[in-house]
């Protein structure tokens, strides 16, 4: 399937169809929304649990080559994916109360740490159990699995949320600088273009290779640059004029008779 990475994108459409309805019962009562945003992150669990354990899935199975059916079941169902979404969503109904709950330097540094914790955690333990599968049970797959993600998702929310209350001074300059409105109007275009470069660089090689921690940091980076590289010719050269286009021709132009 050509730009098969692009699946993510039909997800994303179909999660923020659902933003309208929940934010009509949100206004009408904020209780009510916040209710309904954590009852959907509790049925996208249960279904997890009960998918993953009738098929057996695990991170050891999607790293396998014969990935098409947990895929399927799995991996590229938007309920599946719904819990982060939500997070983020409950993270704007706290910041939206005004409280600053991060005013105490004890419990704020607790959340900065706990928060970077369970980040690591969530990234890798997958390598565990990818690389020792035999050692791991069903159980323990299933729940590492269902637990990444929105464990991903609460870390860098603990990391980032006593920034949106103002504390953090050194972090709040990093985040708040001008260069991520840049990166952030080319991270589609990064995001579309970074297979294609990941095959020409592995494609390209003309030997084996044998991965050390380094080597994967290394081209991390080098596919992180490039590939904005390319989004940022293909918004120069396609992107920009085409919204210049429309623009020109959609704006409403009224006609203005010159002066006698």
């Amino acid at each position: 399937m050509c730009n098969g990475w692009t699946w993510y994108l039909f997800v994303d459409l179909q999660l923020f169809l659902l933003m309208p309805w929940w934010a009509v019962v949100y206004r009408r009562r904020k209780s009510f929304g916040v209710i309904a945003a954590i009852g959907l992150c509790v049925l996208s669990v249960v279904a997890q649990i009960a998918i993953a354990s009738k098929y057996e899935i695990s991170q050891a199975t999607l790293s396998m080559k014969s990935t098409g059916e947990a895929n399927r079941l799995y991996y590229s169902k938007p309920y599946c994916r719904l819990v982060p979404y939500f997070l983020g969503v409950l993270m704007f109904t706290a910041y939206e109360t005004k409280r600053d709950f991060m005013s105490n330097i004890v419990i704020r540094y607790a959340v900065y740490v706990g928060g970077a914790v369970i980040s690591y955690l969530a990234v890798h333990s997958f390598y565990f159990l990818d690389k020792y599968p035999e050692r791991w049970g069903v159980a323990f797959g299933v729940f590492q699995l269902v637990a990444s993600r929105p464990g991903f998702a609460l870390g860098v929310a603990g990391v980032l949320y006593p920034v949106l209350c103002g504390h953090g001074k050194v972090l709040l300059a990093i985040l708040g600088h001008p260069m991520f409105n840049v990166l952030g109007k080319l991270t589609y275009g990064a995001y579309m273009m970074h297979v294609p470069v990941l095959t020409v660089l592995f494609l390209s090689s003309l030997q084996g290779e044998f991965y050390t921690g380094f080597d994967v940091g290394m081209k991390t980076a080098a596919v992180f640059c490039v590939s904005y590289l390319v989004s940022l010719g293909l918004t120069l050269v396609l992107e920009s004029p085409v919204v210049k286009l429309l623009k020109y021709f959609t704006e409403n132009r009224r006609y203005e008779p010159k002066e006698k």
